[in-house]
């Protein structure tokens, strides 16, 4: 039987053209938010919503999506708000981006707070490929990922048993509040991270490589967007979370037993200090040295296998956010 190669490659080509033209519409649906992606995360997060009271917007990833978290502590705390958690486990700066504007047209704020995270906001944005170590699948995801963030999406809900937030964090699940630290325990994903680049931490909270200096500036471009976004009056606060390895030298031990290189971060380190500098009139925090003192008073405030903070690292957070941007306590 004789090919005919003419019409296979005719065929590749509408085949080709229908996929990509596919996913540019879906593309293109998710980042100007055609349909709610996360309206289901945001009605598990925001049961009650009273019309009545002054909006204050949360934007960040697991940290602020926590069951029973900061966020909750923080409404105990100063009823008088209402504190809209639009956090989604999994985002980032971009993500948030596409969602800030109907969050905000549909709940104008007073005060606007944007969780970030040292440990992969900025790697999210520009993931390490490593032919040599990752799966072929694997760089080929984090490859087309960069420029169709929908599958980011897609993916995420293909590994949730169900579609609320409170269910895409679970510890019992996920095995971080299990024993002590181990290797084989570790969170596969974190793993998963230093194997395709040992130096991701240190990269970026250093920003000392092009990938993560890029990524930053990525970064500060979504949060400049959500800053054109808010009200005139309406102050934005940038809450800056650590990774564990910048709190404790038995973090940083772990995560050499992981594989992690790692360079020493002082409280005024190059992630942060970036953020300060070119956000203006932005006001940025950063709860380390806060988050030190915890744990030189002997509490452990992250998970034993997986870079999150427990439940007594959430109420250290709580403290954190409600002294420094609602000066209680004080």
């Amino acid at each position: 039987m004789k090919l005919n190669y003419k019409k296979i490659a005719k065929r590749s080509f509408y085949y080709a053209w229908v996929i990509t033209t596919a996913m540019s519409i879906l593309e293109l649906s998710y980042r100007y938010q055609w349909i709610d992606y996360w309206s289901n995360e945001f009605e598990a997060l925001n049961p009650k919503i009273d019309k009545k009271k002054e909006n204050i917007l949360i934007f960040g990833d697991s940290f602020s999506a926590f069951p029973k978290g900061y966020v909750e502590q923080l409404r105990s705390a100063n009823p008088k708000y209402n504190f809209i958690n639009c956090a989604v486990p999994g985002t980032g700066p971009i993500e948030m981006s596409y969602m800030a504007k109907g969050r905000i047209k549909h709940y104008p704020p007073s005060k606007v707070i944007y969780q970030m995270y040292v440990g992969n906001d900025l790697i999210d944005i520009y993931p390490n490929r490593n032919w040599s170590e990752l799966s072929i699948a694997r760089n080929l995801y984090y490859l087309i990922g960069q420029e169709f963030r929908f599958l980011a999406n897609i993916s995420k809900r293909m590994k949730q048993s169900g579609i609320i937030a409170q269910k895409d964090f679970n510890s019992n699940k996920n095995g971080q509040a299990q024993g002590k630290f181990s290797v084989q325990a570790y969170s596969p994903r974190t793993k998963m991270l230093l194997k395709a680049n040992p130096n991701f931490i240190s990269e970026s909270i250093h920003l000392n490589s092009s990938r993560m200096k890029k990524a930053a500036e990525k970064a500060v471009s979504s949060i400049k967007y959500l800053q054109s976004l808010i009200p005139k009056n309406c102050e934005l606060h940038i809450v800056l979370l650590p990774h564990c390895t910048q709190v404790s030298p038995e973090y940083q031990e772990n995560f050499q037993s992981l594989g992690a290189r790692l360079k020493q971060s002082n409280l005024n380190y190059t992630l942060y200090n970036f953020l300060k500098n070119e956000l203006k009139n932005v006001k940025v925090h950063s709860p380390l040295s806060f988050l030190r003192k915890q744990f030189e008073e002997g509490k452990h405030i992250y998970f034993e296998n997986d870079p999150h903070l427990n439940s007594i690292g959430q109420q250290a957070l709580f403290k954190f956010v409600d002294q420094n941007l609602f000066k209680n306590g004080k």
